[in-house]
């Protein structure tokens, strides 16, 4: 998982700077990321997190008490409540995607070019959101048999694509914008298509029985209720802090986004990676009852993370100027800059083994089947945080 990692965020920043290269920033630049933002809000919301977290415990619990063909006709029922509603949300995005647009970027109105484009990119983008949730329910069901490689794979799959319809657009003097946005919903499908032979190799078909009224499809959607309200805490956290951060001097925004890039680099390659592995040993060890199993499964995942945590903490503490001056400190990013950011990239590498610490054990709740804890610990973090920020 943590290889995999890697190379998607390598793919990510080539992905940046194709970009970069082949649609600047101007009318259709701005006019692509916001309609690729409503699809990936969807996402953070509603796929890889939420839907995944509170598939795995249910699903490894359902194989446990139940056998294997239950726990499939779960998994194809599952896809089958997920197309009717994310078809649902897609039909009604389609037809608002005038309002939808006017809600996310309020100023788009006054340029009707920008307006209109933006539209027609979010008509275009938001059927994405059918296809990763499609892939959220896949991992789930991969990290239950111990398989992490596809559905780690997934994000380097998308930014490929991105690559790849960035370039052909730019050289065959295709609109990029537009170009880009069909390639979000070909990277979709093809993220989809590569999970496929490995869930055939573990026993799944997507013929077969499935059931509208499953219970275990029920009990998943009653778990996902506390973690979606979780993600949106999350999102409203960032959106909170950029919004103090504004009334900061000029560039304090950007000294801040540089820092967490830095931070989010080990957090997303091992922090991550360690407590996805953790979270199907784990509700595997819960659905048995092996208590004793399970505290030591939480304890090598504790252990692991922080292995790797606090290195990298006092590694981006000691070396975070020269480290900031060697990858930004170029052109308008001068000395001030880089030493500002520094600052902050030293505050946030203190917290860095606590960010990373609370992944496995929010996995150890979701495999406990608690949902609601996460939640009203994330709500109280979010009061301290902006409380302090404030002050």
């Amino acid at each position: 998982m943590a290889g995999a990692t890697l190379i998607s965020r390598v793919l990510g920043f080539v992905r940046d700077l194709i970009v970069a290269f082949t649609l600047g920033a101007g009318l259709f630049a701005d006019a692509f990321f916001v309609a690729f933002r409503i699809p990936n809000l969807m996402r953070r919301l509603f796929g890889e997190g939420s839907l995944t977290m509170a598939f795995i415990p249910i699903y490894s619990r359902v194989r446990e008490e139940e056998g294997e063909e239950a726990a499939r006709e779960m998994a194809r029922s599952t896809m089958i409540w997920l197309g009717i509603i994310l078809g649902a949300l897609t039909l009604v995005a389609e037809l608002a995607a005038g309002p939808l647009t006017t809600a996310i970027a309020p100023g788009f109105t006054k340029n009707p070019e920008q307006f209109a484009t933006t539209v027609e990119l979010v008509k275009i983008c938001f059927p994405y959101v059918i296809f990763i949730c499609g892939v959220a329910l896949c991992m789930g069901i991969l990290n239950s048999h111990q398989r992490f490689l596809a559905p780690a794979m997934a994000p380097a799959v998308l930014n490929v694509a991105l690559i790849g319809a960035a370039l052909i657009s730019y050289y065959s003097g295709f609109n990029v914008a537009y170009g880009m946005a069909y390639g979000v919903l070909v990277g979709g499908f093809f993220q989809f298509l590569i999970q496929q032979p490995a869930l055939r190799r573990v026993g799944l078909g997507w013929r077969g029985p499935w059931s509208l009224r499953n219970k275990g499809v029920a009990r998943m959607g009653v778990l996902m209720l506390p973690t979606v309200f979780g993600a949106a805490v999350y999102q409203l956290n960032i959106l909170l802090g950029t919004l103090l951060a504004s009334f900061l001097p000029t560039g304090s925004v950007s000294y801040l986004y540089y820092a967490d890039r830095l931070v989010q680099f080990p957090l997303g390659v091992f922090g991550i990676a360690v407590s996805t592995a953790a979270l199907p040993s784990l509700s595997a060890l819960a659905a048995r009852k092996e208590m004793g199993e399970f505290g030591q499964a939480l304890r090598s995942a504790n252990g692991l993370t922080l292995f790797i945590a606090i290195p990298a903490a006092a590694g981006l503490m000691a070396l975070a100027e020269p480290v900031i001056a060697v990858l930004f400190g170029h052109g308008r990013f001068g000395p001030e800059a880089v030493e500002a950011t520094s600052v902050a990239l030293v505050a946030y590498a203190v917290g860095l083994p606590f960010i990373a610490l609370s992944r496995p054990l929010v996995s150890a709740f979701y495999a406990l089947e608690d949902t609601r804890t996460p939640v009203i610990i994330a709500v109280a973090c979010l009061v301290i945080n902006i409380g302090l920020g404030a002050a």
